[in-house]
């Protein structure tokens, strides 16, 4: 896999791509505004729905893909 790098600044918004935490209203496609930036989480406020204004901290997550046909795994962190 190419190596990659996520670009933020404090304040924009952003939009989460997969479920993390559903009874924290941490679902795909919900809002979040950049607070502050760590080595291995975004601490992010929540910008829409129901859990509006809560402070969230969303961790690295590791890449994986599943491919059947590699005699081996990729893993990226």
């Amino acid at each position: 896999m190419p190596p990659h790098i996520l670009k933020l600044k404090i304040g924009v918004i952003v939009m989460l791509l997969r479920n993390l935490d559903v009874n924290q209203g941490l679902c795909n496609g919900i809002r979040l505004i950049v607070r502050r930036l760590q080595n291995h989480t975004i601490d992010c406020e929540v910008a829409t729905g129901s859990n509006k204004g809560n402070r969230v901290l969303i961790p690295r997550i590791t890449l994986a893909p599943s491919d059947p046909f590699l005699p081996f795994k990729l893993r990226r962190h």
